[in-house]
């Protein structure tokens, strides 16, 4: 009867290169082989964790909203090494822990929503026509570049942003920029 176990080492599997064969090179070698397959796993997950937390960062920055002023910084990688105090890294297991070096470079600060201009001192900014019950009224919006004073008219030339002209009295309110009256 012949033995169903190989008498000779048939060498690692094509497909992820480990080799079956009980031998303590073999052992050195497939410890290699799923420690740096492990590492890389890891780094993949860690390094989408990462751009994840650092593109909510970056999104709070476009949007203007308030955020941290110093972006989230890449975490370390992971990385192998042989367990061997000889220093021989054929060996030793290779085994698996966090490195010095980051996960990847600090990605460019992006710019922020752009700053609108001030409008300048006095400046009158009559927007449209705000209707009662679908019809035309005597009051217009306030445009946001209106720095003209609260109760004070505007000079006789004055043109609303729906073509009305005429001399508008700037009205305040208690809450928002009030309106224009005709």
């Amino acid at each position: 009867m012949s033995p169903s176990v190989p008498i000779t080492d048939p060498g690692p599997n094509p497909a992820t290169g480990i080799d079956p064969w009980p031998t303590l090179a073999n052992a050195y070698a497939n410890s290699a082989i799923t420690s740096h397959g492990d590492c890389a796993i890891l780094n993949a997950s860690l390094s989408a964790i990462y751009m994840n937390s650092w593109n909510m960062w970056a999104a709070q920055v476009v949007g203007g909203y308030p955020h941290d002023a110093t972006p989230p910084q890449p975490p370390p990688a992971w990385v192998t090494f042989v367990d061997d105090p000889s220093g021989d890294p054929t060996q030793g297991y290779t085994r698996i822990k966090i490195g010095s070096a980051p996960i990847c470079a600090l990605p460019p600060t992006p710019a922020g929503p752009p700053v609108p201009p001030t409008p300048p001192p006095n400046n009158v900014d009559i927007g449209n026509n705000i209707p009662v019950s679908g019809q035309p009224s005597h009051f217009w919006q306030v445009g946001p570049m209106d720095t003209w004073p609260v109760g004070k008219y505007t000079p006789p030339n004055a043109k609303s942003a729906d073509g009305t002209v005429g001399a508008f009295l700037r009205l305040g309110a208690a809450v928002g920029s009030g309106w224009y009256e005709l």
